[in-house]
């Protein structure tokens, strides 16, 4: 199928951004996050970022350091980009 003299119709993203930080403020690296389907670890600086579509709520969960589960939520992308600061204690 060719696209339209138009071209592929464009999809619009937005990123949601997972910080994750201890009770000092200090980033946590490698702290699993579960996003929308999706999962990753947080990089040194306790950053996880995802790609989401606009109009959507996503559940997340944040698991400890031994894979229990350390917090569950939702957050809702409307047409921004979306930070979720979290404070593992």
């Amino acid at each position: 199928i060719a696209p339209s003299s138009g071209g592929w119709p464009t999809v619009t993203t937005y990123t949601v951004t997972f910080t994750i930080t201890d009770g000092d403020s200090e980033p946590v690296a490698n702290v699993k996050v579960k996003f929308g389907g999706m999962t990753l670890r947080t990089n040194s600086s306790g950053v996880a970022v995802f790609k989401s579509q606009p109009n959507q709520t996503y559940l997340y969960t944040v698991y400890n350091s031994n894979g229990t589960i350390y917090k569950k939520g939702e957050t809702s992308v409307v047409s921004s980009n979306v930070t979720v600061n979290i404070t593992m204690s």
